[in-house]
């Protein structure tokens, strides 16, 4: 699921040619942001 994801992303968003997903069993309140 995640490499069709960033496949998808990558094709058909101009300028994007690399997608990383940060994946955590953390809360979102609590991920520090990169």
């Amino acid at each position: 699921m995640l490499k069709r994801i960033g496949s998808r992303t990558a094709n058909e968003i101009s300028g994007v040619t690399r997608v990383a997903h940060a994946i955590s069993s953390k809360p979102l309140s609590t991920i520090e942001p990169c």
